[in-house]
C-alpha cells in the first residue's frame, strides 16, 4: 500500500476502543503522524470533523504539546479509513 499525505488510520487500543492518526508529512521513508482526539468503541467516519484536529498532551512534563511523532520507515497499514 502506498502512503500519501492526509491518509487516516484507525488504531485499536487495548481497552477495545479505537483512536485515529493522520499522516501529515513524508520524507523518504520517514512518516510524520499526528494523533487526533478521536476515541470511541467504533471506527470513525472519514467525514468526522474531529479527524482534522490534533490531540494535545497535558500530562506529566507535557505542556499542551501536540501529539505528533516521526515514525522511521516502519508504519503498520492496518485499518485504513
Amino acid at each position: 500500500m502506498h502512503l500519501t499525505l492526509g491518509d487516516i488510520f484507525a488504531v485499536p487500543l487495548p481497552n477495545k476502543f479505537f483512536a485515529a492518526i493522520k499522516i501529515i508529512n513524508i520524507v523518504e521513508k520517514d512518516i510524520l503522524v499526528k494523533t487526533t482526539p478521536y476515541i470511541d468503541t467504533f471506527l470513525p467516519s472519514i467525514t468526522n470533523p474531529i479527524l482534522k484536529e490534533t490531540l494535545r498532551n497535558n500530562r506529566f512534563f507535557y505542556n499542551n504539546t501536540p501529539a505528533i511523532k516521526w515514525v522511521n520507515g516502519n508504519f503498520q497499514k492496518s485499518l485504513f479509513l
